[in-house]
């Protein structure tokens, strides 16, 4: 069986861009910074993404859809141009991004514990 070290290695090596990989304390850290920061008491969250879908079941009261949802998660904000689609037609809903690589994750790979 190959590791994820080995596997990440190689990645690195044929990439110029670093990898950033999520561990899942810090991933559970941050999941429970947003439960605390909600004021209300009943959410739903919808993922925007595949990982951010996987996070708003963690979160713990996921939506099918975005009209069902309170707040939409992202996992990664790369740029506007990436979440137009939700910001403009989901204007009323509020966003959340568990990782920016427009600033601090800026050319870095995310990689979450799920992904290898």
């Amino acid at each position: 069986m190959v590791s994820r070290e080995s596997i990440m290695e190689k990645w690195e090596n044929t990439n110029s861009m670093k990898i950033y990989k999520v561990e899942w304390l810090e991933l559970f850290a941050k999941i429970e910074t947003v439960k605390a920061s909600i004021t209300k008491d009943s959410y739903k969250f919808y993922g925007m993404d595949n990982n951010a879908k996987i996070i708003s079941y963690l979160l713990g009261n996921p939506s099918d859809t975005p009209e069902e949802a309170e707040i939409l998660i992202g996992s990664i904000y790369e740029n506007d141009d990436k979440i137009s689609f939700y910001t403009e037609k989901y204007e009323d809903k509020e966003f959340c991004f568990f990782y920016n690589c427009e600033t601090e994750y800026k050319n870095k790979k995310i990689i979450f514990p799920w992904e290898i």
